[in-house]
């Protein structure tokens, strides 16, 4: 594994795969630190370590060694025999399944979109209803009455029954009227506001963009080399 500027940062021994997704969940190394697989690239057989996290994976600094002692003056020994080279994996990405010691499974593994629906609010409407007053006018015709007195002369003769009549105390009324408005009120309905919802259908396209790991396949050329014969 390397970090964003190329430095190397360790072998991966194991890639840790969610049996449930098929998904790669982690990256552990050689020497046990584990990091999250959204936070790598995989690529072309290496592994990359995004720049903020690989700051934060940079291994503490070791403690310098005590200075040694002086050394003792002893007979030379004799020339250790430098052992044989041990065989090393050249790919750095060790795959999640070991067959046997010379098989490896390495997982291809591919991400689908999955696109749901959830409901939310797109406005609407609201209605206030309230009361108010404006002053109105209507015209109506009345009618009113008025009692007047006339005196008029005359010279007829009476009767002496006429007459015993006449000369009697007496009272006699007429009442004028008049007409005035009488106001009522009457309400009804005239309007109506109907309030409903018209359901339409659209169709949307969502963009989005998948990661899917790929694999190249390159052979390594021999390091030993046999002589032709003549």
């Amino acid at each position: 594994m390397r970090d964003a500027g190329g430095n190397m940062l360790g072998t991966v021994d194991e890639l840790i795969v969610d049996t449930d997704t098929q998904y790669v969940t982690q990256v552990v190394l050689a020497d046990g630190r584990k990091f999250p697989a959204h936070d790598v690239f995989i690529g072309d057989g290496i592994v990359t370590l995004g720049a903020e996290v690989a700051r934060k994976a940079e291994p503490p600094a070791r403690p310098s060694a005590p200075a040694p002692a002086a050394p003792r003056v002893t007979a030379p020994a004799p020339a250790p025999v430098a052992a044989a080279p041990r065989a090393v994996r050249t790919a750095e990405i060790v795959p999640t399944r070991r067959i046997d010691e010379d098989d490896l499974v390495i997982p291809i593994v591919d991400e689908e979109l999955e696109v749901g629906k959830r409901v939310v609010e797109r406005g609407g409407v609201r209605v206030h209803s309230h009361m108010t007053e404006r002053p109105v006018e209507k015209s109506v015709r009345l009618r009113d009455e008025r009692v007047t007195v006339e005196r008029r002369p005359i010279d007829r003769p009476l009767t002496m029954a006429e007459a015993e009549a006449r000369f009697r105390d007496g009272s006699f009324e007429m009442k004028a009227l008049s007409e005035v408005p009488i106001v009522g009120k009457r309400a009804h309905v005239v309007e109506e506001i109907f309030i409903t919802k018209k359901i339409t259908e659209r169709t949307e396209k969502v963009r989005d963009t998948l990661r899917h790991t790929d694999a190249q396949v390159t052979e390594l050329p021999s390091k030993h080399q046999t002589r032709e014969s003549r």
